[in-house]
């Protein structure tokens, strides 16, 4: 148990001394205490001294009276108080005594006579006192009411004995204040200790260690340190740091993505460089090669012997077109997605222009086995829109209908006005598009990778220019697909 306590106020000497705001409680605490018990000592240490003058003069009045009642039993009243005199003096206080009667006639005086006056007979009842200082004396002056006799006595008493005793009182009062005060202030330390500053080191620990790492959503809630007012605090300050670990998380996610951003935006211009230089470095050398074959093939140097070689000519011509048409599709993706993509916008037939691509696509149809049906509303309005942009639109979503539809399938398209929009619908029997693609059919090689026409011709472009372009023009397009059953793409322009 020893051994338990000594560690304990080890640990708490420790504390203190490594405690900042323990000393400044400690010093505060003393300092009050103190200030308060030794303007409670200045009273008490004055009121002492009153106290013992009063004993004093007390004790000089009775045996004043004493000597007066054997003056007034004997006959030669001024001896016997010469004789009675200094044998009390000796042995008390009362140094010097004189008596007079009412009138201020002497009646008799012994030892050092006080030098009090007789006051006027209006105050005569009143108890006069008179303090000399340096000779340590108090000069009494007592009326007839006090004497208890028709005399009158002044006296002068002795004082020396009451500053020795006024001096031991204020050292053990001194001793005793600083006894209190001591065992005040621990007292009040080790409270505060247990109540408050326990809590207050837990608390600077658990916000130490969220310092090091204000991400740490594993650390220490400071609530469950806190008591009372305290707790309302650390409360708050959980709630502070909830919201501080929110906005680290938000700036995380913000930076992710701002990263993300980066590298897609440097994704995107290197592959944009990448694509005119592609582009650029293909078409010098297929114009050149399309030149030469078309030479060969249409024989402008003389006749070939071998019409084999224009067979290979007429493949080259045909082959360097549909690389050509590739290339050009390229580039458009990449106008439009740069937005350089020019619109010359004016009023457009849209009957005409979709009787342009009937006469376009019939023998690719025909040579399927293909119903190909063109349904136009009656007296279309002409649209404000770009001429080769709406044609492209409608070839590549013709073309893809025609392309991926079995022989012998149907094709319809319709197209008609409805809340000042112009509606486009191509609906086919082809194979279909699994839901799963439908969500990426309009990014740029987009293609559905289970069809039996895979070998056909095309990358996945058509549809991406399609809706890059209907996008630039503020429309839409959507797909309905079920798979073995058809596709419907709806194209909405507004007018």
């Amino acid at each position: 148990m020893d051994l338990d306590l000594f560690i304990s106020i080890k640990k708490f000497v420790s504390t203190v001394q490594n405690c900042r705001l323990c000393w400044r409680i400690t010093a505060v605490l003393f300092i009050t205490v103190l200030i308060t018990e030794t303007i409670i000592l200045y009273f008490s240490v004055d009121r002492f001294r009153n106290d013992r003058l009063h004993e004093i003069e007390r004790e000089g009045l009775v045996i004043a009276r004493a000597i007066m009642r054997d003056v007034i039993i004997q006959d030669d009243t001024a001896s016997s108080i010469l004789k009675i005199g200094p044998r009390l003096r000796d042995n008390t206080v009362l140094i010097g005594l004189r008596i007079t009667d009412e009138t201020g006639g002497l009646i008799g005086q012994f030892g050092d006579l006080p030098g009090t006056s007789i006051p006027p007979s209006n105050e005569y009842s009143l108890t006069k006192y008179t303090y000399n200082t340096d000779e340590k004396t108090m000069d009494v002056f007592w009326p007839a009411k006090r004497s208890h006799a028709s005399l009158i006595m002044s006296a002068r008493l002795d004082i020396r004995e009451i500053e020795p005793q006024v001096d031991d009182f204020i050292v053990r009062i001194i001793s005793l204040v600083l006894l209190i005060t001591t065992i005040l202030t621990v007292v009040t330390m080790l409270a505060l200790d247990r109540l408050v500053l326990r809590s207050v080191r837990q608390i600077h620990h658990a916000v130490a260690e969220i310092a090091k790492n204000p991400k740490d959503h594993t650390a220490q809630k400071l609530s469950d340190f806190g008591i009372d007012e305290l707790h309302d605090v650390t409360i708050n300050f959980d709630l502070l740091i909830l919201r501080l670990k929110e906005a680290f998380d938000q700036i995380d996610k913000q930076n992710i993505e701002l990263l993300k951003n980066q590298l897609a935006e440097q994704t995107y211009n290197a592959k944009s460089e990448f694509m005119a230089n592609m582009s650029h470095e293909l078409r010098t050398p297929l114009n050149a090669i399309l030149g030469f074959a078309d030479m060969i093939q249409n024989q402008y140097l003389g006749p070939i012997e071998v019409k084999k070689y224009v067979q290979y000519a007429e493949d080259i011509t045909s082959s360097g077109n549909h690389l050509l048409s590739l290339v050009d599709k390229i580039l458009d993706i990449e106008r439009i997605e740069a937005g350089d993509f020019d619109l010359e916008k004016e009023d457009i037939d849209v009957t005409n222009l979709l009787h342009e691509c009937q006469v376009l696509y019939k023998d690719q149809a025909e040579g399927k086995n293909l119903s190909l049906l063109f349904d136009i509303q009656n007296n279309l309005k002409p649209i404000m829109a770009d001429r080769r942009s709406l044609k492209i639109i409608f070839s590549h979503l013709i073309s893809n209908a025609v392309q991926y539809t079995p022989d012998d399938g149907q094709i319809e398209v319709h197209a008609y006005t409805e809340d000042k929009k112009l509606f486009l619908e191509i609906r086919d029997t082809g194979v279909g598009i699994p839901h799963d693609r439908l969500m990426r059919i309009k990014e740029p090689f987009s293609r559905h990778e289970t069809d039996p026409h895979r070998s056909q011709q095309g990358v996945g472009l058509g549809l991406a220019i399609a809706n890059g372009l209907t996008m630039l023009h503020k429309g839409t397009i959507s797909f309905a697909s079920n798979l073995d059953k058809g596709t419907t793409v709806t194209v909405e322009l507004p007018y």
